[in-house]
This record gives structure tokens, C-alpha cells and sequence, in this order.
């Protein structure tokens, strides 16, 4: 997963609102991998999360998200879905 990381999150970080993005998703993974321990619901977000930053990154997606202004709001959004996601699962790897 980390290779994957590295390679995606320059060009995730390139688009609007890429930085929240690769910082929330960072969060998700630590949180999920926290304390030698992977949760399985975690696994899967963890999957689904690594496949659409990967979507993402391809240069078609970033070129049409690059042209539309109005791509900016809805990837704050789905930052802030990242961010809630890594609050309830570290509250609940940490109620352990």
C-alpha cells in the first residue's frame, strides 16, 4: 500500500483540494493499521479508498477535474467523508 501511496499521492496532491485528500486518507490508513491490528470493515474502506484515489490520478480524470471548477467542492467533500471515517474507527480502535 505504501508504494501505491507514493506514487498516487503527487499527483492526487496536484489537484484542487488533493492535499485534504491525501492527508484523509493517510489518517484512514494509519488508523485502520494502528496497533498491528486491521480491521476488517477498515480493510475494506482502505481498498475502496486506495481505488478511487487511483481513479483519481489517472491524467484523464485529473485533466477533467483540473477544468471544472465545481470538482472542487465535491473532493473537499469526499476529504471531510475521509476525515469523519478516521474518527470513528480511531474512537473505536482506541475504545480497545
Amino acid at each position: 500500500m505504501a508504494e501505491i501511496g507514493d506514487l498516487v499521492a503527487p499527483l492526487i496532491e496536484s489537484l484542487p483540494c488533493g492535499d485534504l485528500l491525501v492527508k484523509a486518507a493517510a489518517g484512514l490508513f494509519r488508523a485502520i493499521c494502528g496497533r498491528g491490528a486491521v480491521l476488517e470493515l477498515g480493510a475494506h474502506i482502505c481498498g475502496q479508498t486506495a481505488l478511487v484515489l487511483r481513479v483519481l490520478s489517472q491524467p484523464a480524470v485529473c485533466d477533467s477535474i483540473r477544468s471544472d471548477p465545481s470538482t472542487s467542492e465535491l473532493l473537499r467533500q469526499l476529504a471531510d467523508t475521509l476525515d469523519k471515517t478516521v474518527e470513528i474507527l480511531q474512537a473505536y480502535v482506541d475504545s480497545f
